[in-house]
C-alpha cells in the first residue's frame, strides 16, 4: 500500500502519532476526566443523556474540522510540490 492509501484508510492516523506522545495532551486528559466524573455525579439522567448527545455532537465536529484542516493541508502540499518540481525542471 502507498503511504496516500494508508492515510486514506486510515491505517495512519497523524494526529493519534502526534497526540500519543504529546505530555501538554496527556496532561489535560486527567482533569477532563475527573471534571466529568465530577459533573456526572450531579446530573440527572436526562441531563446526562443530553450532555452526552452534546459531547457526541462536539465531537463529530472536531472531528470533521480536522477532516477538512487535512484535505486543505494536504492539497496545499501538492501544490508546494509541484511548483518546487515545475521551478527545478526549467
Amino acid at each position: 500500500m502507498t503511504a496516500l492509501e494508508d492515510l486514506w484508510y486510515e491505517i495512519i492516523n497523524p494526529h493519534e502519532t502526534y497526540l500519543s506522545g504529546n505530555c501538554r495532551f496527556k496532561h489535560l486528559l486527567s482533569p477532563m476526566g475527573k471534571n466529568w466524573d465530577k459533573l456526572s455525579n450531579t446530573l440527572t439522567e436526562q441531563q446526562k443523556e443530553s450532555f452526552e448527545k452534546y459531547g457526541k455532537a462536539l465531537n463529530e465536529m472536531y472531528c470533521l474540522a480536522e477532516q477538512v484542516t487535512f484535505q486543505y493541508e494536504f492539497s496545499l502540499g501538492v501544490k508546494l510540490m509541484m511548483e518546487w518540481r515545475s521551478s527545478n525542471s526549467q
